[in-house]
């Protein structure tokens, strides 16, 4: 380590060590993470200009969040398909009903721990819980990358082109809102 990298270092886990350890109010949470993570051009800043914009770290921020929803997906995924199939069950069931071939042939689900164990055991055990897994997380990456990147990115215009180093809260809905309808525009043709 020379001694600007050295320096860099210490730097970088003082304002860890001051971020962490700071006071923190409702108000100021928001002002403190983006002072913590510095400014365009900035000594010691985790921005990196491209082509006069944030570009790197819109990227990262984007495949940080798809990657947390592919993770988050994946391990909530077995619990809605047994959830869908009992109220899709439920639903097909009418008051005055009689009984169906499912119940019959020992298919239909009591509860939500038996159809955990009749999925598990009637077809084909763990693999069988993310059936149809694939084309939910790929939308549901896609939605999270476009949504954080352009989150990220227009926040950063936002931030210079006022040239403050805060948005107001109605700011921060307004982008937040902008960047969640652009990702719906291009991901929901991809759901049907």
């Amino acid at each position: 380590m020379g001694g600007g990298d050295t320096t860099q270092f210490v730097s970088y886990h003082l304002k860890s060590f001051q971020f962490k350890n700071a006071e923190t109010k409702p108000e100021d949470f928001s002002s403190q993470y983006h002072q913590f993570q510095g400014s365009p051009g900035s000594p010691g800043s985790t921005f990196v200009e491209l082509a006069g914009g944030p570009v790197l770290p819109a990227l990262g921020r984007a495949i940080a969040g798809s990657l947390a929803t592919a993770g988050s997906k994946l391990l909530v995924y077995p619990i809605e398909l047994v959830t869908t199939r009992l109220q899709v069950q439920r639903q097909l069931r009418g008051p005055k009903e009689a009984s169906s071939a499912a119940h019959g042939a020992d298919a239909e689900y009591k509860s939500f721990v038996d159809g955990v164990r009749k999925i598990y055991k009637n077809e084909g055990g763990l693999r069988a819980f993310y059936t149809g897994c694939t084309p939910d997380v790929g939308k549901g990456i896609a939605d999270s990358f476009l949504f954080f990147l352009a989150y990220t990115f227009v926040r950063q215009h936002q931030l210079r082109r006022d040239g403050k180093k805060d948005l107001s809260i109605i700011q921060e809905l307004g982008v937040g809102v902008a960047a969640g309808s652009f990702a719906k525009l291009i991901t929901t043709p991809l759901q049907k």
